[in-house]
């Protein structure tokens, strides 16, 4: 975990930087890495303490069309 800054534009997003495994659709109430499908090992993402600006959505996860490890769907494609 380290505290991290990212500057979106006009919205400048600070809070902690993590690593996890995450899955898009679990075959089971019991979840487990081994359940999952569509599932990304290793997934950046951030926990946001403070929004500095006019932001209104609600979560940031990396379905932007970026191209870079922040992205779930090129890290999807790239891990198979």
């Amino acid at each position: 975990m380290a505290e991290v800054s990212f500057n979106h534009g006009s919205v400048i997003l600070s809070g902690k930087a993590y690593k996890d495994n995450m899955c898009l659709y679990q075959t089971r109430n019991d979840r487990t890495d081994s359940s999952g499908r569509m599932c990304v090992r290793g997934q950046k993402f951030m926990a946001v303490d403070d929004i500095e600006g006019d932001f209104e959505a609600n979560g940031i996860f990396g379905l932007a069309p970026v191209h870079d490890d922040r992205s779930y769907i090129r890290n999807l494609f790239l891990q198979g």
